[in-house]
């Protein structure tokens, strides 16, 4: 609130004036003050007022007239006094707001500038948290540059071959191309007895071990003849122990692989099982041997 005015001070000055120039203050306050219509209804009052009022008596009228025109004067100061302060305490609530706002790092919505990164992507913020994790659970082992350069070589090499480029537009990531497996049909077998054409039936091996030391290629072939097999290529095999026990390849047409296979054929203590060729060792052997 602004300090109140003086109206005994205002009073004595104005007491030096003539009673022309306070009628005519006066009479130019009130008119400001009111409206049109006002302003005549105040003019014919004071008009009114100054034929009536007596000589002596015109000048206390005057400072009373006066004086209510001050205080009116004073409560419109008063008034706009206050609209002021209530103006600079909003303005003054905002400024903190703002200084709030900052502090913690935000903006207003009018001065947010909206961009995007291109350099990062959430692909390679997966890529960087999935690095973070490792480097506190495992050991990263770091390639050193001619691994790398060995690598990509190949990967190239490999990728001319297959006809294709493993490198994509993005150096970080590579594309790497695999040779679409050839579907397999099944084979087709014949069943034509009757036609002058014979064919070979496809034939199987197993493997015996365990047989007694004195036990020869003849002995098993009659053994097979006693008990209808007479179709078989018999092969000494390599026994672990030869000095204990004896070991043969034995090859049969696939229809009795079943019957050669039967435990009742076999001796007590014999070991039987499927016969499979190691042809990388088969290849390993003929090279060293053609060398």
């Amino acid at each position: 609130m602004a300090e109140g005015v003086d109206i005994q001070s205002l009073t004595a000055s104005l007491k030096r004036l003539s009673k022309e120039d306070l009628v005519q203050v006066i009479i130019k306050k009130r008119l400001e003050s009111e409206s049109a219509s006002g302003q005549e209804k105040l003019k014919s009052a004071i008009s009114q007022h100054l034929s009536q009022t007596p000589n002596g008596n015109t000048e206390s009228e005057m400072l009373k007239m006066e004086n209510q025109c001050l205080k009116r004067e004073i409560v419109l100061l008063n008034q706009s006094v206050n609209d002021l302060q209530y103006t600079i305490q909003l303005q003054k609530d905002a400024i903190d707001n703002l200084k709030k706002n900052q502090n913690h790092n935000l903006a207003l919505p009018s001065n947010v500038v909206i961009q995007k990164n291109s350099t990062t992507t959430n692909s390679n913020r997966a890529l960087e948290i999935i690095n973070q994790v490792a480097k506190q659970y495992f050991q990263v082992v770091e390639t050193t540059k001619p691994h790398q350069e060995m690598a990509r070589q190949n990967n190239q090499n490999n990728n001319k071959e297959n006809g294709g480029s493993n490198e994509s537009k993005q150096s970080d990531y590579k594309t790497v191309l695999y040779k679409k497996p050839q579907k397999r049909y099944p084979k087709v077998v014949g069943n034509n007895v009757l036609g002058n054409l014979k064919g070979v039936a496809r034939r199987q091996s197993i493997y015996i071990s365990r047989l007694d030391t004195e036990t020869t290629e003849e002995e098993i072939k009659t053994h097979f003849k006693e008990n209808g097999i007479t179709s078989c290529e018999i092969k000494m095999g390599n026994s672990k122990h030869p000095e204990i026990y004896k070991s043969y390849i034995i090859t049969v047409p696939e229809t009795i692989i079943e019957k050669v296979k039967k435990p009742e054929l076999w001796p007590e203590g014999a070991s039987i099982s499927n016969f499979l060729y190691k042809r990388q060792n088969q290849t390993r052997i003929e090279k060293k041997n053609s060398a």
